[in-house]
Parts: structure tokens; C-alpha cells; sequence
């Protein structure tokens, strides 16, 4: 099966050598790299990310952790967005996004970034876009939240003596 994932350049070099890095992977005997990429229909060229102004009001970039080098996770308030992930120091960089959101293993959306430089900023484009959705999903998930809070503390008489009421997500 093939996956869909949006990839960007950092300038037209960069994208003209990665469509022609495609196209020789499907080279025909003697065919040209310029030849296969312009038959696949790669024209020789990616889009480069349109420049920013940052991120929208309310979020930020943060350090995943106090040691950490670079800040690579969009925060809203205090919950984690999305974030630019790399498991190994030879192992390329993702983008891991709705990081606010459950999913099961394996099935979180991630897009592969060539540098830190274009993560960031596809995160920056991303959370841009998906602004309005990410802070109803928030606003959701804080209600639901307060609501099992208060549904708790009203069933705490009922438990029997010594039990505790577990919370459902520590």
C-alpha cells in the first residue's frame, strides 16, 4: 500500500534533486534520470513552504525536555500539539501531529521532514491551518474532563469504605 505524504524543499535544488531521486528509482534501462522524472510527471520541481509569520496566538514552541537542544513541539497552553521526532541520529526526522488526540499504535499522522528547518515550519503551516479545530478539540476534551471530575467526586460517598474511585487516564 502506498502512503500519501505532502514533502516540501528547501529550495528549488533541493526539490529538482529529490524528483530526480524518485524518478531513478524507477529508471528504465538506459533512460535518463531527467527523462523518467519528467514521464512520471514530476517536472523537476517541489514546492517550497510559503514563509511565516509563526505560529497563530496562543501557541508556542517548546523544548520537549530541559537537555534538549532545539524546541521542536507546538504547545497550546500546556497540552503538545505536534512535534518533530527523530528516533536515532541516523534516522530522519518526522513530524508528529494532533498529538492532543488519541490514537491507537501506529496510527498517528506523520510526515517525513528533510531538516529541522522544514519540519518547523510545516508544523507552523499545519497548526496555521488546522487552528480553529485543534482549540475546539482542547475545549472538548477540558470539558469532558471537568465533567468526569465532577461525576467522581459526586459517586465517592457511594464507593464502599477504603476503595478509591481510579481515574481512568494516569
Amino acid at each position: 500500500m502506498w502512503e500519501s505524504r505532502e514533502v516540501y524543499a528547501d529550495s528549488p535544488e533541493q526539490g529538482r534533486s529529490y524528483a530526480q531521486s524518485c524518478a531513478a528509482a524507477v529508471l528504465l534501462p538506459g533512460q535518463s534520470p531527467e527523462v523518467a522524472a519528467i514521464e512520471l510527471g514530476a517536472n523537476l520541481s517541489l514546492p517550497t513552504l510559503p514563509e511565516l509569520a509563526g505560529l497563530p496566538q496562543g501557541f508556542r514552541w517548546i523544548r520537549p525536555a530541559k537537555h534538549a537542544k532545539a524546541k521542536t513541539v507546538v504547545c497550546y497552553g500546556e497540552q503538545w500539539i505536534a512535534a518533530i521526532h527523530q528516533d536515532g541520529p541516523n534516522e530522519p526526522l518526522n513530524a508528529l501531529l494532533a498529538l492532543h488526540l488519541d490514537y491507537p499504535h501506529g496510527q498517528r499522522p506523520t510526515r517525513l521532514c528533510t531538516t529541522l528547518e522544514t519540519g518547523r515550519r510545516g508544523l507552523e503551516l499545519w497548526v496555521t491551518r488546522n487552528r480553529a479545530r485543534i482549540v475546539v478539540q482542547l475545549q472538548q476534551a477540558k470539558r469532558l474532563e471537568q465533567a468526569s471530575n465532577s461525576a467522581r467526586k459526586l459517586l465517592a460517598p457511594l464507593a464502599a469504605p477504603g476503595a478509591t474511585l481510579s481515574r481512568p487516564y494516569q
